[in-house]
């Protein structure tokens, strides 16, 4: 590929310190780099200087108001994005659209910018997502118009699909979560010889999926069924402090390790050498299935289903409406042969997901490649 003069992506939806965002970023940033080793990247996204400096992500130079913060900060020797300097928009923002988020992010994502990303001609890739549902009508003036003038929408799963065509009439192309595509880790360093990783979710109590008393007593079960078969039960923070919160609660009066990795790819190391997962965490869940783990998804949107599906897993998808169910679906994974029967269907289907999210690459690569020959 001819080399090209170097340009900025503004990447949207990097909701850091989410450990499922940094792993989006870090696909996303390796997967662009590997064809256009020039590119830079930058966000207006409101992200600790630490984690941005992580990633290697620029931010965008401070408003006016602002100025003498700025010259302060280059003079420490910060570095900072121009808009005019941006030629494309990847929207990673992995669920942030639908009804449990209201109009407003929609707005204040898309709505409001579109219409000058059209005027300077900055394509726009919605890169793959959960959305819906859309009951609130300000999805229909700001969200629809923005993912009209978008390049590429791709939805995550079928019902997502579903919501975009019959809610904004919008009609796309599914592709899986990119991070299937994305096998980087750092190796673990645990030192039981078998365990098993829970990773709780405060949304499961936002969106009142459940109670805090039941969703605290379901881990605090599978910690002492764990323990009984001399697998070590292992909690993992996966995002700030509200689940760290949850872990701890749980970990209380059980001697129950508990974990809170600040790096995406150490958790991906943690999962991978797991004897199988329980997680309320969507990437959790992906990087499980990743490394072709057992895993429970214990979800509180319609984008654990879909996932499940896609693996022939349904029954490893726990219902709120049985508290039996938490207990019979964590038996089966304190079954080795259940455990290898489930790792195998795994790994047959892993490789026709991983291979529709490098097709959908492709397709922005060579849109991206064209766009800069203009």
């Amino acid at each position: 590929m001819k080399k090209t003069k170097q340009f900025h992506i503004e990447l949207l939806g990097i909701g850091l310190p989410n450990r499922g965002a940094e792993l989006l970023a870090r696909a996303t940033i390796h997967k662009i780099r590997t064809s256009f080793p020039e590119a830079k990247f930058c966000t207006r996204m409101s992200v600790s200087k630490e984690e941005l400096k992580h990633l290697g992500i620029q931010t965008f130079l401070p408003k006016k108001r602002r100025l003498r913060k700025a010259i302060t900060a280059l003079i420490r020797g910060e570095k900072f994005a121009r808009e005019s300097q941006v030629r494309f928009i990847l929207d990673l923002s992995g669920f942030a659209y639908g009804d449990f988020w209201g109009s407003r992010k929609a707005h204040q994502r898309l709505g409001k910018n579109w219409k000058q990303w059209n005027s300077t001609k900055k394509p726009l890739f919605i890169l793959p997502q959960a959305f819906g549902p859309f009951t609130d009508s300000g999805f229909l003036e700001d969200l629809k118009p923005a993912l009209e003038y978008a390049t590429s929408v791709y939805p995550r799963d079928q019902e997502s699909a579903n919501y975009l065509k019959s809610q904004l009439s919008i009609n796309t192309t599914t592709c899986p979560d990119i991070t299937f595509a994305f096998d980087a880790h750092i190796e673990a360093k645990i030192e039981s010889t078998e365990y098993c990783i829970l990773i709780p979710n405060s949304k499961m109590l936002d969106s009142q999926q459940t109670s805090r008393i039941d969703y605290v007593a379901s881990f605090r079960n599978w910690i002492q069924q764990a323990k009984r078969t001399n697998i070590e039960p292992i909690l993992l923070c996966h995002e700030g402090i509200k689940d760290l919160e949850l872990c701890e609660e749980m970990a209380r009066e059980s001697s129950c390790t508990v974990l809170a990795p600040s790096n995406a790819l150490e958790i991906k190391g943690i999962l991978k050498n797991a004897a199988f997962v329980v997680t309320s965490r969507y990437h959790g869940l992906i990087s499980s299935l990743i490394y072709s783990v057992p895993v429970i998804a214990y979800g509180w949107s319609h984008k654990y289903e879909e996932v499940m599906k896609e693996f022939e897993l349904e029954h490893m998808l726990i219902s709120n409406n049985s508290k039996l169910s938490h207990i019979q679906t964590f038996e089966q994974l304190l079954d080795p042969k259940s455990r290898t029967e489930t790792s195998d269907k795994i790994s047959k289907h892993l490789p026709a997901v991983q291979q529709k999210v490098e097709r959908m690459w492709d397709s922005i690569i060579m849109k991206i490649s064209n766009n800069l020959r203009r």
